[in-house]
């Protein structure tokens, strides 16, 4: 079980780290590398929310509203953010290269935070079974 959640998980992240490296080659120019993170991150989980209820923990509850699951799957992800989100600013600031290509920052950022989010979404949010009527 945890195999397939995991593989799922990964699904949905790779989906959002297009949305989330697409969203800020989009803004970069006029946000500037980090206002334009923010913004893209932002997005990016709203788009991995939307895909890890429905379809990696998609047997598992969080026994609350969508919009109460959201707001707690948001802050969650700010501790994986926060991993993510200093990864990238490190690279973008010490590395010229990482400016010209920053999609490489974005990649290792979301690498760096990938376990603590599968970890705190599946043991805290996503811990009740479905009850199926």
């Amino acid at each position: 079980m945890v195999k397939k959640e995991l593989l799922r998980f990964a699904i949905a992240g790779t989906v959002g780290f297009v949305v989330d490296a697409g969203v800020l080659y989009l803004v970069k120019d006029n946000l500037g590398y980090y206002l334009g993170r923010a913004l893209s991150f932002f997005l990016a989980v709203f788009c991995t929310w939307l895909l890890n209820r429905q379809f990696t923990f998609h047997e598992k509850a969080s026994g609350v509203s969508p919009v109460l699951e959201f707001i707690r799957y948001f802050w969650l992800m700010l501790g994986g953010g926060a991993i993510n989100y200093l990864t990238y600013a490190a690279l973008i600031h010490w590395f010229f290269y990482m400016q010209k290509y920053p999609v490489w920052a974005v990649a290792a950022g979301s690498v760096a935070s990938m376990t603590i989010n599968f970890l705190s979404l599946k043991y805290v949010l996503y811990s009740k079974q479905k009850k199926h009527t």
